[in-house]
């Protein structure tokens, strides 16, 4: 018998918390290609941004 997806809560929390990771995953590939950094260096000559 199966049951709808509102009754299994464990489901329900594992498909938002899969949702979440993928979307952050998604960002945190994203930004190295728009070429945003992660951290920030620590000489201020090889920062661009700087």
């Amino acid at each position: 018998m199966n049951l709808p997806l509102r009754q299994r809560g464990i489901d329900v929390f594992f498909a938002i918390a899969f949702s979440v990771f993928t979307v952050t995953s998604l960002i945190s590939d994203l930004l190295p290609t728009l070429g945003v950094g992660f951290s920030r260096s620590s000489s201020p000559s090889t920062c661009p941004m700087c």
